[in-house]
Order: C-alpha cells, then structure tokens, then sequence
C-alpha cells in the first residue's frame, strides 16, 4: 500500500481506470479489502499515472482510488456543484456573489506525489485541502480523501483508525471528525519523534557528565540530533502558525463547518457569509486544544534544544580548560627552558680557551656551580609568579 498502484484485470487497462469513474466506484465497493490490494500492481509514481487516493466516507466504508490530477479535480468539483445546483439561492447561482473558488488545478499540484509542500490548511468550494506533511488530504462534508505515499501509509492507517473509533459525542459533524483526525495523527507521530530524540538526548548527557571530553564522532551525532530536533521544532511551529491564522480568520472557521455549508449554500456568498450564520464554537475548540498540545511539544522541543546547547557550551568549556592547560604547560616549559639556557650561557663563558684565573682555584667548581643553579631557580620562580 505504501506504493503507487493501479487496478488490473485482463480487460482492463489503467487508462480505462482512469477515464472511467464507474470502474473506480466498483473497486471501491469491494467487501474483501486483501482481495482489493490483489487486485493493484506496482506501476511507479510519474504524474501521468496519477495518485493512489485512499477515501474515508461518512457511512465509515473505506476504498482505494487511483486517480490522476483531472479526475481527482473532477470528483471533488462534482460533488461541489451538484450541492450548489440543489440550492434555489440566486447568491449561490450568481458567480459574482462567490466568495470561495472551486478546487483548481492548481490547489492540486500540491498534492502530488513526493512533493514536500509549506503547510497549509485552504478552503474551496464545499471543500478543504490540508496540506501537513506527510499528510495531504482533502475534506469534504462527506469523505475524507488522503493521498497515500511511500512515507505516510502508517500514518493513513492512524487517520483510519481515529475515523473508526466511536465518538462520545454524536452532535461532532464529519469534517470535524476528520479535521480532529488528521491533526492527532500528525501530532501522534511528532509526539513520537519527541520521544525519540528525547531519550538520545538523555544519553548523550549522561556521556557528557562521565567523560572529559566527547569522541569527534559523539560531537557528530550529537550535532545531527540538534539538526533533526531544530527540523522537527520547525515544522511544529510552522502547523501551529497555519493553526492560529485560522483562529484569527472568522470567515475562514466558516468555510471549514462543510455539513452547515452543504446545508446552506448561499453562506458562500459575500453578501450572507456573516460569523451569525454559522455556529463555529466546535471548530474554534478543536483548533485550540490542537494549539496547546503543539505548545507542549514546542516547550518540550525547546527545552531539549537548550539542553544541546548546554552541553555544546560545556564541551566547548572543556576544550578550553584543556587549551588553557596545554598553553600553561608549554609556558612552563618554555621559561625553564630559557633559565637553563642562561646557565649554558654562563657555563659556555666559563669554558672558554681563555685564562681567568679560576682554573688553579680548587673551591671554585664548588662555589660557582650552586649559585649558579640557585640562580637559575629563583629567576624560573620569579619569572613564574609574575606571570
């Protein structure tokens, strides 16, 4: 499932699946879903092929589409304008009162297989396009459509999984359901990445207070770790942003309420779509309790990244306790090496093929020897404490 897939069948062509939806509405119909994946062949992940859609209805049946870019627009636009075509509202007929596009091709392209995407959560006509990698959906007021990749099929599973469990509170509308799934699953597994980065952190300190000084290739884990925790606080502050801009937008927690929509088309035009047609309190709800749980993982994510820091600042510390060590040392090494060389001064003076009337004096080696090394002591210690 992880893969692209097309449907196949001795009779059956994968342009013929793709030019004719009946055939994809009989795939998607199947009771036995292993029989379902039988039935699909890896074929690759060019444009052309189109994208393996995995669709969640209201009902709860669950299918496979393989669409390409065309066909997917022409579902989802479908849907949008028999709902339109029901209204007898003339603001819902009239293209200069829409406040709100249909999906284009271009929201589309987004969408497209092994493309990494901004975040984004934008509204449509009777539609919603969430964009958060690795997920990429597209919420209506009746299906929940996710566009399964090489990277995501664990977590489409999750979404499923969330959609399937019962739910307390029965007044909760489709998209809300979907909305809220998406959003935990995504959290879910940036929960689970905290974990994991989490418990690497733990032992690279651990290592860090035993030892006094950290191997090259601990640095070098501990500096992709720090990389990968920098990526993931990122991306969560980036889903948090894309979360808050739609609290801040009353018209746009309208156009995400797609059962009322569905309902009252007309609240699509400019002139009606007013925060009193529509009651967005569940909406608002579940967008701010995803915000406080991105907020603890932000928090979490800080205090780990900080925690790298400290012990980047400790390694460097300690690097510089060792240079200062090794400088004071060559110091050291350095002035005694200049008080003998005095005394070889001294002692090459005194060699010299020249009388000085010392040569015939039998005390002389035992007086001038001593004061000499006395000497050269007293000046290595005064030259030491002045430094």
């Amino acid at each position: 499932m992880s893969m692209l897939y097309s449907y196949q069948n001795d009779n059956t062509s994968n342009d013929d699946l793709l030019k004719n939806p009946l055939l994809l509405d009989q795939l998607n119909r199947s009771s036995e879903p292993k029989l379902l994946l039988k039935r699909f062949t890896y074929t690759g992940t060019s444009r052309s092929e189109g994208m393996l859609v995995f669709e969640i209805n209201k009902d709860g049946k669950t299918g496979y589409r393989k669409m390409n870019q065309k066909l997917l627009l022409y579902y989802i636009n479908n849907i949008a304008e028999t709902i339109d075509k029901s209204s007898s509202s003339e603001s819902v007929v009239n293209p200069s009162n829409i406040s709100v596009n249909y999906l284009e091709t271009r929201d589309l392209r987004r969408l497209e297989l092994n493309t990494s995407s901004e975040p984004l959560i934008d509204v449509h006509r009777h539609a919603v396009t969430l964009i958060l990698d690795p997920v990429k959906a597209i919420v209506t007021a009746e299906s929940l459509l996710l566009i399964v990749q090489d990277s995501n099929d664990r977590i489409v599973n999750a979404i499923e999984e969330i959609m399937k469990t019962p739910q307390e509170n029965n007044s909760i509308s489709f998209e809300e359901l979907a909305y809220d799934a998406v959003l935990s699953a995504i959290l879910a597994l940036q929960s689970e990445l905290y974990e994991l980065y989490n418990n690497d952190t733990i032992i690279i300190l651990d290592e860090c207070k035993e030892a006094s000084l950290i191997p090259i290739k601990r640095q070098e884990e501990m500096r992709k770790l720090k990389n990968k925790v920098e990526l993931l606080l990122s991306q969560v502050n980036s889903y948090k942003r894309v979360i808050i801009n739609l609290l801040d937008d009353n018209k746009y927690k309208i156009y995400l309420n797609l059962t009322t929509l569905k309902e009252n088309p007309q609240l699509y035009s400019v002139k009606e779509s007013n925060s009193s047609f529509v009651n967005y309190e569940n909406i608002e709800k579940l967008l701010e309790s995803h915000i406080m749980d991105y907020n603890v993982i932000e928090a979490n994510l800080e205090l780990i990244k900080s925690q790298m820091n400290s012990v980047e600042i400790m390694i460097s510390l300690r690097l510089d306790i060792a240079r200062n060590k090794l400088l004071i040392t060559n110091t050291l090494f350095t002035l005694l090496a200049c008080t003998v060389a005095f005394g070889s001064f001294v002692t090459g003076i005194m060699g010299m093929n020249v009388l000085n009337y010392l040569e015939t004096n039998p005390v002389a080696f035992f007086i001038i020897v001593p004061l000499l090394i006395s000497f050269m002591i007293m000046l290595f210690i005064v030259v030491v404490n002045y430094l």
